[in-house]
């Protein structure tokens, strides 16, 4: 069975995040709601990848992980899953995957 991560995850931040709509580019869609949710000072961030690890870091801390200091959101997405109790994969897109299909 193929799993279309793109379509996953553009479904699951749709319905996280309030102005968007299917026609919305995925990327707008990702900042928006990072934005939303890491908020203050990360607002000023213009990487999309810098934003992305802070989220992660938030996800971790929510969930009463502490992340680790990497740069890599490779790492980070695997620190998310296992934080929410999640079976963890070697693989990011698995990672992302078992994220977006399992988190509410």
């Amino acid at each position: 069975m193929t799993v279309d991560l793109t379509a996953i995850e553009k479904r699951w931040l749709l319905t996280h995040t309030t102005g968007a709509t299917s026609q919305t580019p995925l990327n707008d869609i990702k900042r928006k709601y990072f934005v939303s949710e890491i908020g203050g000072t990360a607002a000023d961030v213009k990487s999309l990848n810098d934003l992305e690890r802070q989220w992660l870091r938030k996800v971790i801390v929510d969930a009463s992980g502490t992340p680790s200091a990497t740069i890599y959101a490779e790492q980070l997405w695997k620190e998310a899953v296992s934080a929410l109790g999640y079976t963890v994969s070697k693989f990011l897109n698995e990672n992302k995957v078992t994220f977006y299909l399992n988190k509410s």
